[in-house]
């Protein structure tokens, strides 16, 4: 059972996160290569522009731009694979013989990613912001 969860959350999240291009940083992107134009939205459901970039003539800052984006992207998609494996894993521990110690183990295992996991998602905002602010 718990095989089944994790493969159905999997897929109808990575499906909905590849279509709406989500990421938790609440930035995403969108490059028209023909007119070598980057477009930054900002927002995590209501995106609004935020900036736009002109790839011809600062095609460095782009690059980087677009870089940290995918980081972001990347990070997300850890995220939601990793968040739903462990919860995913919580039926077996309280199946478990000895649910107090496998709970302990699960719950010190699951704070030090979430408490990693924001860590790393503040310090990519606040990369993305700077960047932002710098153009």
């Amino acid at each position: 059972l718990p095989a089944v969860i994790y493969f159905s959350a999997i897929v109808i999240l990575l499906i909905s996160i590849s279509k709406t291009n989500f990421n938790f940083t609440g930035y995403s992107y969108y490059y028209d290569e023909e007119a070598m134009v980057l477009t930054i939205e900002e927002g995590l459901i209501n995106k609004e522009i935020s900036h736009v970039l002109d790839g011809q003539k600062s095609p460095a800052q782009a690059y980087l731009i677009m870089l940290l984006f995918n980081k972001a992207y990347q990070l997300c998609l850890f995220t939601i694979v990793l968040l739903t494996f462990l919860t995913s894993h919580i039926f077996y521990i309280i199946s478990s013989k000895r649910p107090k110690l496998y709970l302990g183990i699960y719950l010190l295992i699951f704070i030090v990613f979430i408490l990693g996991d924001l860590y790393m998602h503040k310090e990519l905002i606040q990369e993305i912001s700077n960047t932002l602010n710098k153009l």
